[in-house]
């Protein structure tokens, strides 16, 4: 398979500007020696109307079984790789070697000035490589019917290139070291949907659980446990020979009440030092657009 993402129109459109930078946005330039030279430099910030859509090559090999001695029952498994390529970014430099300059920064010798790009520009690479596996099982009962599906998804390789003219592939796949701004990726993840239907009666709960991440820094190590996060959606369906009586108008009708973390569980974050001594957090994980949220909706027909 390939795939495109097309560029935001801001950032094609964002009217450009260049400057001179200065105090904190200008370069520092390394020297032979190791020490850093401040520098001069020629900014351009804005949209960029040269950046190509990003582009992902994908190759999934897979089978699926359905055994006719249990009938209902579906296993799936799948191998992917996907390459994305041309990945939009922007990138700001301070920091430069002149022998191995980044993508985006290029020296002016007339002028002995560096002139960097600071728009959108396709810089990055990502490489996911990962497994799928799921489990698909369809009961029809006197009490109604059963659907209920379990995905558990595992990572293999996830490396982001943040530029291709200077960086080699960093992993970012469960332990994230360094100064990296990347967000570490969780190495496997497990999804539940549980579906009963029965009379225009319709219940569904859906579980999913993250495997848990550490990001090192400055000798900082943090490991984060996401939540457990159920969601809940109970719908009923207005049609003829449904559990309650209702007038003719109300065909084709719907109530639905969903119910998003339903236990308005919350992640954890552990922060401790080189020496193991668990450190206080500056910015608890706790915040109430991730809590339990209500959602109560009726859609009619006329």
């Amino acid at each position: 398979q390939t795939a495109f993402v097309a560029p935001q129109l801001n950032q094609l459109l964002l009217r450009p500007s260049e400057r001179r930078a200065s105090g904190f946005s200008s370069l520092l330039v390394q020297q032979p020696n190791g020490s850093l030279a401040r520098s001069e430099a020629l900014v351009k910030e804005g949209g960029n109307p040269e950046l190509r859509p990003e582009t992902a090559y994908t190759s999934n090999l897979g089978f699926e079984v359905s055994p006719a001695s249990l009938g209902g029952l579906t296993l799936k498994s799948t191998w992917s790789r996907t390459r994305y390529e041309d990945r939009i970014t922007r990138l700001v430099n301070t920091i430069i070697d002149p022998e191995n300059l980044p993508s985006n920064t290029r020296y002016l010798p007339d002028d002995d000035i560096y002139f960097q790009e600071r728009r959108w520009i396709n810089a990055s690479l990502v490489l996911r490589e990962g497994l799928d596996h799921e489990v698909h099982l369809i009961r029809e009962t006197d009490i109604g019917s059963f659907d209920v599906q379990v995905r558990y998804s595992r990572t293999l390789h996830y490396d982001v290139t943040v530029d291709t003219a200077v960086d080699e592939p960093e992993s970012v796949l469960r332990v994230a070291t360094g100064n990296t701004p990347l967000a570490v990726v969780a190495p496997s993840a497990t999804n539940a949907l549980l579906t009963w239907r029965h009379r225009g009666l319709e219940l569904g709960v859906d579980i999913e659980k993250r495997a848990k991440t550490t990001t090192s820094r400055a000798n900082v190590t943090s490991v984060y446990t996401p939540p457990t996060v159920v969601d809940l959606r109970l719908t009923y369906s207005f049609n003829a020979g449904g559990l309650l009586p209702a007038p003719m108008w109300t065909e084709g009708s719907r109530v639905t009440l969903a119910v998003n973390n339903l236990t308005s569980s919350y992640g954890e974050t552990r922060v401790s030092n080189a020496d193991g001594d668990v450190l206080e957090q500056q910015n608890p994980d706790r915040s109430p657009l991730y809590g339990r949220v209500f959602n109560l909706s009726l859609h009619m027909s006329f």
